[in-house]
């Protein structure tokens, strides 16, 4: 009966030792979950002209509201007005005057800086350059001074703006020391805003013109608000007959990447 008893007991001891190695296993504190997103180049989006300025408030439609992205020219200035001029020897200048919007309120227009934006949802962030063109200033009297020669346009102090996060990525405007660019008549392939490979994804914007001088001025009521960051300029010897002359600044949106 003893030697029974005690065997029963070894059993019993040997169960109780495997069950304390189980509940020693270190707990799982922590885990992991993948996450994932696929993103494809924006062919559908419908394009809206995002304003550079907030106040006043206008409306300014796409060049082509049909047109959808991903790549596209959605905004260029519509009309560069230099105003009446007086006949000189010398050389001459002139500001152009304000372009006018309409007010969202339906109210009537108010004068806006001028703008080209850019959309790129590509996704390849590889760049890209717009340029312009400028003809000649021309008149409908074909007369010996039928072209208005050596007139060139100058762009001051370009605003570029973006809506990516990080500024380093935002495109660029060229310009020289004195932070104006000029644009000949009769040349073609100037640059006025580009993107390096790694800029210029979104929508990107290049500005002329101080919204809050135009603004002052329009409170005035002064009847010719000028945008003094576009000028006009007349050389000497140009000798303009007194007549009205036009040109065409033809903007150009290309895949090729800026420096």
């Amino acid at each position: 009966m003893k030697r029974i008893y005690l065997a029963t007991i070894g059993v019993m001891s040997i169960a109780v030792l495997s069950g304390g190695v189980t509940a020693a296993a270190t707990p799982i504190l922590e885990g992991n979950t993948e996450n994932e997103v696929d993103f494809i180049p924006g062919e559908e989006e419908e394009i809206d002209v995002e304003l550079p300025e907030k106040e006043p408030e206008v409306e300014i439609d796409p060049i082509d509201p049909e047109v959808t992205g991903p790549f596209t020219l959605v905004h260029v200035p519509k009309r560069f007005d230099f105003g009446t001029q007086v006949i000189s020897t010398g050389p001459g200048k002139s500001a152009m005057l304000a372009e006018l919007e309409r007010l969202s309120d339906g109210s009537g227009t108010a004068p806006y800086v001028s703008f080209a934006q850019v959309l790129d949802t590509r996704g390849g962030h590889n760049g890209w350059t717009l340029n312009v063109d400028l003809d000649q200033f021309t008149s409908t009297d074909a007369t010996s001074n039928h072209v208005l020669r050596g007139a060139y346009i100058e762009f001051q102090n370009p605003q570029i703006r973006s809506n990516a996060l990080d500024s380093a990525t935002f495109p660029t405007a060229p310009s020289d020391q004195f932070n104006h660019q000029t644009i000949d008549v009769g040349t073609e392939g100037n640059t006025l805003m580009s993107a390096a490979p790694g800029q210029g994804a979104g929508l990107s914007t290049v500005q002329w013109g101080n919204q809050t001088l135009l603004n002052q001025q329009h409170a005035a009521g002064e009847e010719d608000i000028l945008n003094e960051a576009i000028w006009l300029h007349i050389p000497t010897g140009a000798n303009p007959q007194a007549t009205a002359y036009t040109a065409t600044l033809t903007w150009h949106l290309s895949a090729t990447p800026g420096n």
